[in-house]
C-alpha cells in the first residue's frame, strides 16, 4: 500500500538462529534494507571474533539483499560495556568484507545508508557520492 516507504530491519545479523531464508527472499521484493548491527556473539562470555563465524549468515544476507541494500550498523553505544566493543564490531564486519572489492565496502560502510536513509550532506567534511 506505500510502495515508496523504506524499511530498515536492524540486528538481523545477531540472530541466534539462522533467518528464515524464504522469509528474507519475501522481503528482498520489496523496499527492505538490512542494517549489520549485533554481529558479535559470545562464547562462554568471550566475543568470537572469527568473521567465518559469521559468514553463513552474513552471507544469506548478502546473497539475499545484494550489495545495495546491507548497510553498517555497530549497534554503539548500546553494546559498549555490555559486551562489545565498537571496535570488535568494526573488525568483524572488516574481516568479512576484506575480500569484495573496494567500492562493495564503501556502499557498506556509508553510500546504502544515503538510499536507506535519504540524508542529506549537512557538513562539507561529510563525504559526497
Amino acid at each position: 500500500k506505500v510502495p515508496e516507504l523504506r524499511l530498515m530491519i536492524d540486528h538481523l545479523p545477531g540472530m541466534q538462529e539462522p533467518p528464515n531464508p524464504a522469509v528474507l527472499k519475501e522481503l528482498a521484493k520489496r523496499n527492505v534494507y538490512i542494517k549489520g548491527s549485533v554481529i558479535a556473539r559470545r562464547v562462554n562470555k568471550v566475543v568470537q571474533m572469527e568473521a567465518a563465524l559469521y559468514k553463513p549468515t552474513l552471507d544469506l544476507i548478502w546473497d539475499t539483499f545484494g550489495e545495495d541494500r546491507v548497510v553498517y550498523g555497530s549497534d554503539w553505544p548500546n553494546s559498549t560495556g555490555n559486551w562489545v566493543t565498537y571496535e570488535q564490531t568494526l573488525t568483524i564486519a572488516r574481516q568479512y568484507l576484506a575480500n569484495k572489492p573496494r567500492q562493495v565496502a564503501e556502499k557498506y560502510f556509508w553510500r546504502n545508508s544515503i538510499a536507506a536513509y535519504k540524508w542529506k550532506k549537512r557538513d562539507p567534511k561529510q563525504p559526497s557520492i
